[in-house]
């Protein structure tokens, strides 16, 4: 499953997009760390 964030500034122009996707369980059962990725907007 992934998702994907709008980051904007304080004057709420948009200056980026956050994409995470969840990698799932490991083999112990626990939740594996998701892989994040930050794509600035020049």
């Amino acid at each position: 499953m992934a998702n994907i964030r709008e980051k904007r500034n304080i004057d709420g122009k948009l200056i980026a997009f956050l994409i995470r996707v969840y990698r799932g369980c490991g083999t112990d059962d626990k939740q594996l760390k998701p892989y994040n990725e930050m794509f600035k907007i020049r």
